[in-house]
C-alpha cells in the first residue's frame, strides 16, 4: 500500500493520493483483527513468527526433535531388558 501510494504520488496525483492515503491510515485499524479472539500465548507466537519466521521454524522443528528424542528414550527403557523394570512390575501386582 506504501509503496503504491508513493508511486501514484510521484506520478501525478500528488495531492489525492495522500488524502486517501491519510484517511485509510485513520480508518483502519492498528491491530489485526486475528489477534482480538486469541490467547495470550498465541498472541505472542504469531507476533514472534512474524517478525522471524526462520527462527519460528527451527525452533518448532527443534521441539520436535526433543519430543522425538525423549519418546526414543522412554521406548528403549521400557521395551530393553530391564531386570529391575521387571522386578518393580511385579511387586506391583
Amino acid at each position: 500500500m506504501r509503496v503504491a501510494a508513493v508511486i501514484l504520488t510521484l506520478i501525478g496525483g500528488f495531492p489525492w493520493t495522500l488524502i486517501a492515503y491519510w484517511i485509510t491510515a485513520w480508518i483502519a485499524s492498528d491491530k489485526p483483527r486475528e489477534f482480538e479472539d486469541m490467547s495470550y500465548e498465541d498472541r505472542k507466537f504469531w507476533q514472534k513468527v512474524r517478525v522471524t519466521p526462520g527462527n519460528s521454524v527451527r525452533d518448532v522443528r527443534s521441539r520436535f526433535r526433543d519430543i522425538d528424542r525423549r519418546l526414543s528414550d522412554l521406548e528403549v527403557y521400557y521395551t530393553s531388558h530391564n531386570r529391575r523394570l521387571a522386578d518393580e512390575i511385579d511387586s506391583l501386582r
